[in-house]
């Protein structure tokens, strides 16, 4: 399948959800973390980056560069460090890792995906590099599932900004409205919270989120029926060790 990710001039058409509620016409997740487990290798970049530098992160919080652009990342490891970062060594230092370690989707991925894929139009929007957020979800076996990427670096403001979750509507055929998108960063949330679309947040460490809907994993039935989707297209009979947590009330 080919998969819009570079020129956004056009998107394959996707079918409006079959079975979902009718506010519901398609889905947007974030990408590192959230669909695919490469925060560690994140972090392995701004540890070479440190070292390089004859610097150390010892004592510095991995949460505190949650969701962060590689702009952003590298401003934020100059500050730490007490030094000048390079954006353009930091991001090379990331795409050898990506490039060179297996990774895997996270827990409950790829069955909310081949529940929704066919029903809904589905992209991803995300901070990370265009070629990074691809590699790494064509390692995790993940691309096929997506009509789009949209990445920050390719115009707008990254997240906090809803720049990336409105331009993927966009794309997509969508109001921001009818599309839910899927987070598990505060950063990331915030974006989309402010682009106007129901979130869900699947927290990737001890944080609150604002969020319509909070689960441990993308495959909670809470999901599922969020969605509209029948129980015997998940989690529904396959498994019942996770269930729905409280929703956040926003802000």
């Amino acid at each position: 399948m080919q998969v819009e990710v570079t020129d956004f001039l056009h998107v394959r058409a996707a079918p409006v959800a079959k079975a979902g509620r009718p506010s519901v016409r398609g889905a947007v997740f974030d990408c590192d973390g959230l669909l695919v487990d490469s925060a560690g290798l994140w972090w392995a970049a701004y540890e070479a980056t440190a070292e390089s530098l004859g610097r150390s992160l010892n004592g510095t919080d991995p949460a505190s560069f949650s969701g962060m652009s590689v702009e952003l990342a590298a401003e934020r490891l100059g500050k730490s460090l007490g030094c000048a970062v390079s954006e353009v060594e930091l991001l090379e230092t990331l795409q050898t890792l990506v490039e060179h370690h297996p990774i895997a989707a996270m827990p409950g991925t790829t069955v909310l995906l081949e529940a929704l894929m066919g029903r809904m139009p589905l992209g991803v929007a995300t901070n990370a590099p265009l070629d990074v957020a691809e590699a790494a979800l064509q390692s995790a076996g993940l691309l096929d599932f997506f009509d789009l990427l949209v990445s920050a670096e390719h115009g707008g403001e990254p997240k906090p900004a809803p720049d990336v979750y409105v331009e993927a509507c966009r794309l997509l055929g969508l109001q921001p409205t009818e599309t839910i998108a899927f987070e598990d960063s505060p950063m990331g949330a915030i974006a989309a919270r402010d682009a106007g679309m129901t979130v869900v947040a699947v927290p990737s460490e001890e944080s609150r989120i604002e969020a319509d809907l909070v689960v441990s994993r993308l495959d909670d039935p809470g999901v599922f029926a969020l969605l509209g989707l029948a129980a015997d297209d998940g989690p529904g009979s396959a498994r019942t060790e996770t269930s729905g947590c409280p929703v956040a009330e926003k802000e």
